[in-house]
């Protein structure tokens, strides 16, 4: 009677299997970038993304932002005159006028704004704000962190909540972190000021002068404190 079952060869049903099933083969072999959905993806014509790397739905690559090749941006990521590295990972974040080394990771709800410099394996968490700031090699960052003009040592762990204080009302001024530093959770850094290599500070410090070298600073305003204990056991 002219009915096809899904087993005849001009079933419409197999022949849009077939089509669904190629489409899927060609997306898993295919080694350039993958936009899993084209329709709700915004990407400038001087965008450039290298090979290997899946553009998620919902975001926005604009002006002359580069992807590297292995990076996972998005969903509803929005990256303005971005170079972001290989094997980054961006979720849910707006960057712009930054440069981001390999294998940086971005959290959802987070900023980075002009002039930020990430280097490789920058971790930065949920709800951060950045600013002019240049981070090392491995810096990692907890959420609801501001760093406003500053310059942040390799290896160096910033606390959640901890905020570089850059605008005393009238001017902006730096705060610089050394290397292996490790600043508590809600630490206030009053600019300008700095923390030396291996330097430490308590939860909820306001530090508003220098802390050498393997130094701490504890308690409001901070007090500076030789260090008991070696940076590796902190």
């Amino acid at each position: 009677m002219g009915h096809q079952t899904p087993q005849s060869p001009e079933s419409p049903d197999k022949t849009y299997f077939m089509e669904q099933l190629e489409q899927l083969l060609t997306l898993l072999t295919d080694p350039g970038p993958l936009v899993l959905d084209p329709e709700n993806t915004y990407i400038d014509p001087s965008v450039r993304i290298e090979l290997g790397a899946v553009i998620e739905p919902g975001t926005h690559l604009r002006g002359n932002t580069v992807i590297g090749g292995g990076s996972r941006i998005g969903p509803n990521a929005i990256l303005r005159d971005v170079q972001v590295g290989q094997n980054c990972v961006l979720e849910s974040c707006t960057i712009t006028e930054s440069t981001l080394g390999n294998g940086v990771e971005v959290g959802p709800y987070s900023t980075v704004r002009p002039g930020c410099v990430l280097g490789d394996k920058v971790h930065i968490g949920t709800h951060a704000e950045l600013k002019n700031a240049r981070l090392g090699l491995e810096v990692q960052v907890g959420h609801f962190s501001y760093l406003g003009d500053c310059e942040i040592g390799e290896k160096t762990n910033i606390g959640a909540g901890a905020i570089t204080c850059n605008y005393d009302g009238e001017q902006k001024h730096r705060t610089t972190i050394g290397k292996n530093a490790f600043i508590g959770s809600g630490t206030k850094l009053i600019a300008p000021v700095s923390v030396g290599d291996n330097g430490y500070t308590g939860a909820g410090a306001v530090v508003n002068k220098e802390v050498p070298a393997n130094k701490m600073a504890l308690g409001v305003p901070a007090r500076i404190r030789s260090r008991s204990k070696d940076p590796a056991q902190l």
